[in-house]
């Protein structure tokens, strides 16, 4: 027995996202005795292309509301991880620059250390020659 299926498209605008677009459905309608008559690979691809029984559609139905309800939640999730590493990327940010404020003013006090040990080294030295040239002055 051949299998010929026609394309059905959706009823309000043609062919519709939110089902896939295009619908295929078998041409022939067979009776349940000729469904039990087949044999179980042709029955499977005749089933493929009919609609799935009521229980089926609400199951169908059901897994999809709980799988949109966990992408919420995992999303309302991830959105509340995003503002608490926001924060923290902020408090880190403000930590480095506090600390590289820290380390400028260490340098600028050492350099302000070396530089005033080197004046008082460099009036020392003075000191030290003035007197040996009073010194020598004032000897005979």
């Amino acid at each position: 027995m051949e299998f010929c299926f026609t394309i059905l498209q959706d009823k309000d605008d043609g062919i519709s996202m939110k089902s896939g677009g295009f619908k295929y459905q078998n041409r022939k309608k067979l009776s349940q005795r000729e469904l039990n008559a087949m044999h179980p690979t042709q029955r499977s691809k005749y089933l493929a292309y009919e609609n799935p029984p009521k229980e089926a559609t609400e199951a169908i139905a059901s897994s999809k509301k709980r799988v949109q309800d966990k992408s919420k939640k995992h999303l309302e999730d991830s959105r509340r991880e995003n503002e608490v590493d926001i924060e923290k990327d902020k408090h880190n940010q403000l930590i480095g620059q506090l600390k590289a404020a820290e380390a400028r003013n260490r340098l600028r006090v050492m350099r302000l250390r070396y530089q005033a040990n080197r004046v008082s080294l460099h009036f020392v030295w003075i000191i030290f020659m003035v007197y040996r040239f009073s010194t020598f002055l004032s000897q005979p």
